[in-house]
């Protein structure tokens, strides 16, 4: 009796072991299909802040984006029998700095307001000691990282600078930011000539004829923007490329993308087992708390192709880059473990709470998660960027790294959040999985003076936590929902206007809603408030209101006077 007794402990254990270490939630599928080749495809879309973008059409040829277009790095990678593919995302370490712009650092220049005589003064020999000195950014009122004010049509700007060693063997970008006509010189010879155009944050690949001009010791920028209606700005500096190192270097082959109002699914082949991954963010407008909870999903799903058992594990990584308005700032780490998940937390150190405003801003305050389930098959750590994806491919797994040991300065030294799944033997029947993304930004607009919390905190009743924690207990239920709501929103929209319609439909219902941010007024009334796209940063204006508002008029007319509660 005891033999048995102990045989069916046994059993037990194994049995709870094998249930942790392959996953058995049931697997999302949809007959629906989008035929539109999409110009972006959404794939983590909550507000204007946290929001991520594939500007690719394959998801593995390009980094994941925020819509600004600044890196949001999430890579995914699976390894199957010991080879290992990347199927999302590419390595893409930030640039750094050999000549910082303003967004680093303050720099010093000679600048005058008057037009000089003659092309002299592009030349490296050029005596500006009359010229006047000031630090950058130089432009008008409310353009970032403003140091010397300039609010004449024209400024002229030199730059000198000493170099320890030549660039010519090096891949160096000129990194600048103008409003509007710009002109920019390296030691006398034209790089760059926007005519009318602003930007921030260009990047320009110098060519090797430039590159020999940049010779160890003294060298010279100099610089011409002509200002022809509102903003002026200028800030301009040197990158380098550091070598990349390339640890995923087999890409899968996408078989398909698919975007549906709720989710984006792409298939993969991944050598002899086919990858689904699914992006979920359930804007579903008649449950304002889950409109509002800053939480998505990604979902993978592993089936064998052949016939045959395979073995597979998924890696998933993000960096700080998703809580910063820039690569420069400092950063900080933190591993939780809680209610059976382990969150990767990351944040500024400065954490300068709605403090910026204007046009090209990511947000750099409050604090991002990566989460997933604390089981004996999943790992969740921090680690270097190139050592946790190397230790992936040669093991399958990632090792733990306290987090002291990791740097805050990201452009020195990268630090990644990694996730990993042991799915074991994948057969033909599906072995799926997911993290959470998630960000808690404490506070979401300053409204009269008085910042205000989102929508989901219910007035401090609803911490980041139990957000989470909604997210993962909800999970099935809310796929079903979206799976729901596809199928009826693109029944609908192709009834009303036809294939193309609906396809178009399908496409921009996620972004619609995610460029706006829904809180409530001290009174508690519900705010609805849109966020322009590089339009002096301004939220809440009529003429976007108008354009929009019939999609809300159709799914939930209490977020229209969210719209209009402001005017």
């Amino acid at each position: 009796m005891s033999k048995k007794i102990l045989f069916l402990y046994f059993l037990l254990i194994a049995l709870l072991v094998s249930c942790q270490e392959s996953t058995s939630i049931k697997p999302i599928t949809s007959d629906l299909v989008n035929n539109l080749r999409a110009p972006a495809y959404p794939l983590v879309t909550v507000d204007p802040y946290f929001g991520a973008w594939s500007f690719a059409d394959n998801l593995y040829d390009d980094p994941v984006r925020h819509w600004t277009g600044k890196d949001f790095s999430l890579i995914g990678a699976i390894r199957v029998d010991g080879e290992t593919y990347r199927f999302l995302g590419t390595e893409n370490l930030p640039l750094k700095p050999v000549l910082p712009t303003a967004n680093e650092e303050k720099w010093e220049g000679a600048y005058t307001l008057q037009q000089p005589k003659n092309d002299s003064w592009l030349s490296l020999d050029f005596n500006d000691s009359d010229w006047t000195k000031g630090q950058a950014a130089f432009g008008t009122d409310n353009e970032p990282n403003l140091a010397t004010s300039w609010n004449t049509k024209d400024i002229w700007v030199r730059r000198t600078f000493d170099l320890p060693e030549d660039l010519q063997d090096k891949t160096i970008f000129l990194k600048y930011s103008h409003d509007d006509n710009f002109e920019l010189y390296i030691n006398g010879t034209k790089v760059i000539d926007t005519g009318y155009a602003w930007k921030y944050n260009a990047l320009e690949e110098l060519s090797d004829e430039i590159k020999a001009t940049l010779k160890k010791g003294k060298n010279v920028i100099a610089a011409h923007c002509h200002n022809r209606t509102g903003g002026g700005h200028v800030d301009f500096g040197l990158f380098e490329k550091e070598t990349n190192k390339e640890a995923f270097t087999q890409p899968a082959v996408q078989k398909s993308a698919n975007v549906l109002p709720t989710q984006t699914f792409y298939t993969f082949e991944c050598g002899p087992v086919e990858l689904d991954v699914i992006f979920t963010a359930p804007l579903l407008m008649d449950d304002l708390d889950l409109l509002s909870r800053p939480v998505n999903y990604l979902t993978y799903q592993v089936r064998s192709s052949d016939g045959q058992q395979h073995d597979v594990q998924i890696y998933l990584e993000t960096t700080p880059q998703w809580a910063v308005n820039s690569d420069n700032q400092p950063v900080d780490f933190e591993r939780i473990e809680r209610d059976g998940w382990t969150y990767l937390k990351t944040g500024t150190k400065e954490q300068p709470v709605l403090q910026k405003k204007g046009d090209d801003l990511r947000i750099d305050w409050g604090y991002f998660y990566m989460a997933g389930a604390l089981t004996p098959a999943t790992g969740a750590e921090f680690g270097d960027y190139w050592q946790a994806k190397k230790t992936f491919v040669e093991t399958g797994k990632v090792t733990a790294n306290p987090t002291d040991s990791l740097s805050a300065n990201m452009t020195q030294e990268m630090s990644v959040l990694s996730y990993t799944a042991d799915l074991g033997k994948v057969s033909d029947k599906t072995k799926s999985g997911y993290v959470l993304l998630g960000y808690d930004d404490l506070y979401s607009i300053q409204y009269f003076e008085k910042n205000l919390p989102a929508y989901w905190k219910q007035d401090g009743q609803v911490d980041i936590f139990q957000a989470f924690k909604q997210a993962a207990d909800g999970y099935a239920s809310i796929m079903d929902r979206c799976a729901r709501f596809n199928e009826e929103m693109m029944a609908e929209a192709k009834e009303a206007g036809g294939d193309k319609y609906a396809e178009l439909c399908a496409l921009v219902y996620r972004q619609a809603i995610s460029a706006h941010k829904l809180l409530k007024d001290t009174d508690g009334n519900l705010l609805f408030l849109s966020k322009e796209n590089n339009s002096n940063g301004c939220i809440g204006t009529v003429d976007l209101s108008y354009p929009s508002s019939p999609l809300f008029l159709i799914y939930n007319p209490e977020l229209v006077k969210g719209l209009m509660n402001h005017i």
